[in-house]
């Protein structure tokens, strides 16, 4: 009996598969109830939250009295230095002896506490802690959390995005969102600069994929320069052809007049600049398996820095992960197509929308993942992040309780399940 139903399914999926692959060679034919139908059978939980919003990060902003001595700058971490060995700075910003600052960052939903340093000349830290959502001011008058030992490792906050380069088609890759991985951090420098460092960590896709970074809520005019910070660039070949972002300019603007940091047009010539005999580049898929193949390519990650600089004080200050809306982008049918992470779904930077219409594609389904983990590990080829069905979890991340599919299903359920992963279905 099961194996007739497998088989009933089966055909059900090739049915729909065919006739998907039919609408959908032509835009003006997409077929969205057909895509919806598809993309419900290979996503693999039983049911998806109709108002998730993918989001595992909060946003939040705190005044910071700064009644601390010699103090030169206020940070908010992620966790106490002194107890923890691994934190992260969400945001910092100089200050003076007995100033009122208002600081804004971004938290993982997971999180219910933040930690506010005052740090003096000599670097030292004072320490109070604070509810992540907390509406008064903290100062500094009444320490009530560990001040003494050991100050561990401080790092910038750091995020993943993970993306499955099919939009607006349902996954080709089993939903392994893996097509593209990279990171972003960022660090505040002064008011007027903010520094940015973006890793290209893996490729799980021959595809052509281009990136860049658009700075929501920034107007174009608003940013004096953006210049790349020591020798590491992505674009290897300045005289390469450009095909997706065909401009070479670093800054660019975005249709809503956003400013955009062009990362790069093809990111395997980013990772590998290698030419085939004809001259195009070499595709390899990196980092995605650890079994060996002619296809598949152990490559050390790629990290640039960018230098923002703003034209108006305090503004570097104010950008946050909330307002990074960095996008992949690749050729669908004729044109290129832009994936972004669900905030920014329907928010084309260069390409155009489908028959001008920002929510033609709109479902409840997300092609990017915005992960805040600075250790996550990201499926290998083949394995899906992870699926919900009949009370079992599936895939990397199946931790019962604390899986992927889970959090798929109820967005306010397994919030944590980036810390959880299958140790052999994760790079």
């Amino acid at each position: 009996m099961r194996k007739t139903i497998g088989v009933i399914l089966a055909c059900i999926v090739v049915g729909v598969l065919v006739t998907f692959t039919t609408t959908s060679c032509n835009k003006n034919e997409f077929d969205k109830e057909v895509a919806d139908t598809m993309k419900l059978l290979t996503f693999h939980n039983d049911k998806v939250d109709p108002n998730h919003t993918w989001s595992l990060i909060n946003d939040w902003g705190i005044k910071v009295l700064a009644n601390s001595h010699d103090v030169k700058r206020i940070e908010i971490l992620s966790k106490n230095p002194y107890t923890s060995v691994y934190s992260e700075v969400l945001a910092k910003r100089e200050a003076n002896e007995n100033e009122l600052i208002n600081l804004y960052y971004s938290v993982p939903t997971m999180c219910d506490s933040i930690y506010v340093a005052a740090v003096n000349s000599k670097e030292e830290y004072t320490i109070v802690a604070a509810p992540y959502m907390t509406p008064d001011v903290v100062n500094f008058n009444k320490l009530n959390t560990t001040n003494s030992g050991h100050l561990n490792v401080i790092r910038n906050q750091k995020i993943y995005y993970c993306y499955d380069l099919s939009y607006p088609e349902p996954s080709n890759n089993n939903w392994s969102y893996n097509d593209a991985v990279m990171s972003l951090s960022k660090e505040y420098v002064n008011e007027y600069v903010m520094r940015i460092t973006v890793t290209l960590h893996a490729l799980g896709t021959t595809k052509q994929v281009a990136a860049g970074l658009r700075l929501s809520g920034v107007k174009y005019e608003k940013v004096e320069q953006v210049y790349v910070e020591g020798k590491n660039k992505f674009v290897k070949d300045p005289n390469a052809e450009r095909y997706i972002i065909k401009d070479k300019d670093l800054l660019l603007k975005a249709h809503d007049g956003s400013a955009v940091i062009n990362l790069f047009d093809d990111a395997h010539a980013a990772f590998y600049n290698q030419y085939n005999d004809n001259g195009t580049v070499t595709r390899y898929k990196f980092n995605v398996s650890h079994d060996s193949g002619p296809e598949y390519m152990g490559f050390p990650e790629v990290s640039v820095t960018y230098n923002v600089v703003f034209n108006e004080s305090g503004l570097s200050a104010g950008v946050g992960f909330t307002n990074f809306d960095l996008f992949a982008s690749y050729y669908y049918i004729t044109a290129p197509w832009e994936v972004h992470k669900y905030r920014y779904k329907f928010q084309e930077t260069f390409a155009e929308h489908y028959e001008g219409n920002q929510y033609a594609y709109a479902d409840k389904f997300t092609w990017a993942l915005e992960i805040p983990y600075s250790q996550f590990r990201y499926p290998t080829v083949g394995n899906a992040m992870g699926s919900y069905k009949n009370g079992v979890s599936y895939g990397a991340y199946n931790r019962l309780n604390h899986s992927f599919g889970e959090w798929g299903s109820n967005m306010n359920t397994a919030t944590d399940w980036y810390l959880y992963p299958n140790s052999g279905m994760v790079y």
